[in-house]
């Protein structure tokens, strides 16, 4: 962990990775922890996965690491309304990159039925996860403007007080979407957020300065990034 500065500043601890791939080790190494510890008090860990490309390399690690599958239940932390097998879904990708690296049984999987609509969809997420206990730990991704899952910022989603909501009107495509909610997010043991790439430095200066996003909503434990401290000005 020598690349690695850790800060804490606004109730929060800060990983400062020096590149991508020390970034993915450390989120992983984290994460790993986490799961583990649910398992030993629990018998059972509940692990909130991220869409998009960024989590790739973190994937590869969680895949190699030697981890009980069969006690860790996973679930997207959102879904675009697309096709089943569209190549733009966040489960196609999950399961590319996880699932079948790691030889994770598909019914420790629970993928969300975008293709039925985001309303038909969030209505059925909302009953499965009325079964389920708190998350045991949240990975999140972040974009360029503050938003993590399909909540974005000044969206009608971030007011819902449900588990699981639908999304319309989406500012980046497709439209419509299934996300999971901030008060299901923030009941998470552990929230980690992943902010990699120079394009999301702005946004991470603007956090850090005291601005709210929805990404901040959810109050995160750990942030892990690569931006150097000096250049956050926390």
């Amino acid at each position: 962990m020598s690349e690695v500065q850790i800060s804490e500043f606004q109730g929060a601890t800060w990983y400062h990775c020096a590149d991508s791939e020390t970034l993915a080790a450390a989120a992983a190494q984290l994460t790993i922890t986490q799961l583990n510890a649910a398992i030993a008090q629990y018998g059972e860990a509940h692990l909130v996965v991220p869409g998009g490309r960024s989590p790739a390399a973190l994937f590869a690690h969680l895949a190699a690491a030697a981890l009980n599958w069969r006690q860790i239940n996973l679930y997207p932390s959102d879904e675009r309304c697309l096709p089943v097998g569209d190549g733009e879904r966040n489960d196609v990708m999950i399961e590319a990159l996880l699932l079948k690296p790691a030889a994770i049984p598909r019914e420790q999987f629970h993928p969300m039925a975008a293709e039925q609509g985001a309303t038909s969809a969030a209505a059925a997420y909302q009953q499965l996860l009325a079964a389920t206990p708190p998350f045991s730990v949240a990975l999140l991704g972040m974009g360029e403007d503050g938003h993590t899952a399909s909540l974005f910022p000044q969206h009608l989603a971030l007011t819902a007080t449900s588990s699981a909501a639908a999304v319309f009107a989406a500012p980046k495509p497709p439209p419509e979407r299934v996300t999971l909610t901030l008060p299901r997010l923030r009941a998470s043991g552990c929230k980690i957020v992943l902010a990699t790439g120079s394009a999301k430095h702005a946004v991470l200066r603007r956090i850090a300065a005291g601005e709210r996003f929805p990404v901040t909503a959810v109050a995160p434990d750990y942030w892990i990034t690569d931006i150097a401290k000096a250049d956050l000005g926390a």
